[in-house]
C-alpha cells in the first residue's frame, strides 16, 4: 500500500483488529486477512462450494451478501449465517494454497517498528526500527511519520539517517532534552541508545499512529496503529511494546498480539534487536 493512498484506508476501517480464525493459531496477519477477503469477494459459488468445501449454505450466503455489499472485514464475513470457525479455516487454507495471500515485504525490504515507548514526561517517547530482512537497508530512503489525533496522513515526519542498516540491526529514534543532563526525562536507556533525534514525530501520545515508508514511492513498510482510525482512548499511553512477530502492517490493520507488553520503565532492551518470542 502506498502512503499516497492512505486516505483510502479510512474506507476500509472495518479491517481493524481481525479475530483469530481458531484458538490454536495467531490472529490473522494483514496479508492473510486481505487474502481471505479477496477470495470470498471474487471466487465463484462453485469454487466456494466444491473447491473450498464450504457448507453449501455458507457458500450461498457469502455470494448473496457480496452482491449487496462487498465483504471488507473478517468480522463482517464471520457474521454471515453458517460462516463460523470451520468455514474461516477452510477459506484461509484455500487462500494460502492458491496464491491469494502475498506475504512478501514491500519491495523486498523488511523494516519494522520493533519497540514503542510512550512513558511519563515529554521526552520518554522513543521508537526502535529493526531490519528484519536479509540485506542492508539504506535508511536515507525511508521516513518515519506521526499521524496525530484525527489526522489520516502524516502530521509530522522525518527522513531517517544513519547510513546502511545491516540485516538484523536496529535504528533508534528519540527526542532528547537539551540542557538538562541530569534529568531522567528522557530516561538513561533512551539517552544512551538514541541513534537519531526527531523532535516532530517523537511527540506522539497514546492515541497517535506511526508509519515507516519509502520516501519517494510512499510504500509503507510498517505501521503502529491503523492510520486513519484514532483509538477512542489513549490506548498506548504509559506503556512499552516490544515486537515479537515480524510480519509487517500496512496501516490498514493492527494487532497488538505481535508485541509483548512491558511496563513503561522496562527499557533495558531498547536498542537491542528483538526476537520472535511473545512472552507477555
Amino acid at each position: 500500500m502506498k502512503y499516497t493512498a492512505i486516505l483510502l484506508v479510512g474506507l476500509l476501517g472495518a479491517c481493524v483488529t481481525e479475530p483469530q480464525v481458531d484458538g490454536d493459531r495467531k490472529p490473522l496477519t494483514n496479508a492473510e486477512t486481505h487474502g481471505v477477503l479477496d477470495l470470498v469477494n471474487a471466487a465463484s459459488l462453485v469454487v466456494l462450494d466444491d473447491d473450498v468445501r464450504l457448507d453449501s449454505r455458507a457458500a450461498n450466503n457469502i455470494v448473496d451478501h457480496r452482491q449487496v455489499d462487498v465483504i471488507d472485514s473478517i468480522a463482517e464475513l464471520d457474521a454471515i449465517s453458517y460462516v463460523g470457525p470451520s468455514a474461516l479455516n477452510k477459506l484461509l487454507t484455500y487462500a494460502l494454497a492458491n496464491g491469494y495471500v502475498d506475504t512478501a515485504p514491500v519491495g523486498g525490504v523488511c523494516l519494522i517498528i520493533s519497540e514503542y515507548i510512550e512513558a511519563w514526561g515529554n521526552y520518554n517517547k522513543a521508537v526502535e526500527l529493526f531490519n528484519c530482512g536479509d540485506a542492508p537497508v539504506s535508511l536515507s530512503n525511508y521516513s518515519l511519520c506521526l499521524v496525530r489525533n484525527d489526522d489520516s496522513d502524516c502530521t509530522k515526519q522525518v527522513v531517517l539517517d544513519g547510513g546502511e542498516l545491516e540485516a538484523g540491526d536496529v535504528h533508534t529514534v528519540c527526542r532528547r532534552q537539551a540542557g538538562h543532563p541530569a534529568s531522567n526525562d528522557p530516561a538513561a536507556p533512551i539517552k544512551d541508545n538514541c541513534d537519531q533525534q526527531a523532535p516532530g514525530p517523537m511527540t506522539f501520545s497514546g492515541d497517535d499512529r506511526l508509519l515507516v515508508f519509502e520516501t519517494t514511492t510512499g510504500e509503507i513498510t510498517d505501521a503502529f496503529g491503523i492510520t486513519a482510525d484514532r483509538p477512542w482512548s489513549s490506548t498506548w499511553a504509559n506503556v512499552l511494546y516490544r515486537r515479537c512477530d515480524f510480519t509487517p502492517f500496512d496501516g490498514s490493520a493492527f494487532d497488538l498480539g505481535r508485541f509483548a507488553r512491558h511496563t513503561s520503565g522496562d527499557m533495558g532492551d531498547f536498542g537491542t534487536a528483538p526476537t520472535e518470542t511473545c512472552a507477555h
